[in-house]
């Protein structure tokens, strides 16, 4: 906060609720794409949550990461929700029904775990956000 105060810049903002689903969603469907993740209001999030050097597209992606990572710890029981969201994003497997068939469930099966799961993730980085900061991965209950 002071940092931001020192260097007058406007205080960053937590995009509102409804668009952090959809930005996030978006982010995962470019994750290769560096200019996509570089203009998602989720950057917006990483400067508010990493500051401002830390908030560059590799930024972005490890509070992505570490979302889907602590929202995995905190549901244990939804392995295979969280799977789909890495074999759809961040493993490079180039169609959804191919990453269904690994899972093997049905394509409507897998984007509603899909779906779940960023949901998840959208849920740690707003606790985070609350909180001011990203939960080191070792304290996710």
């Amino acid at each position: 906060y002071l940092e931001w105060v020192a260097v007058a810049k406007p205080l960053p903002r937590l995009p509102p609720l409804e668009r952090l689903e959809p930005e996030l969603e978006a982010v995962l469907e470019h994750w290769d794409d560096a200019d996509q993740v570089a203009a998602s209001p989720i950057r917006e999030l990483g400067e508010m949550l990493l500051g401002d050097e830390k908030a560059d597209v590799d930024g972005v992606r490890q509070l992505v990461s570490g979302a889907l990572d602590a929202a995995r710890r905190r549901a244990p029981g939804d392995e295979q929700a969280f799977q789909a969201v890495e074999l759809a994003s961040l493993s490079g497997t180039p169609k959804l029904e191919v990453a269904a068939r690994r899972l093997a469930v049905s394509r409507p099966t897998f984007y509603r775990m899909r779906k779940r799961a960023v949901r998840a993730m959208v849920e740690e980085l707003v606790r985070w956000a609350r909180s001011g900061r990203p939960t080191p991965p070792d304290s996710v209950p």
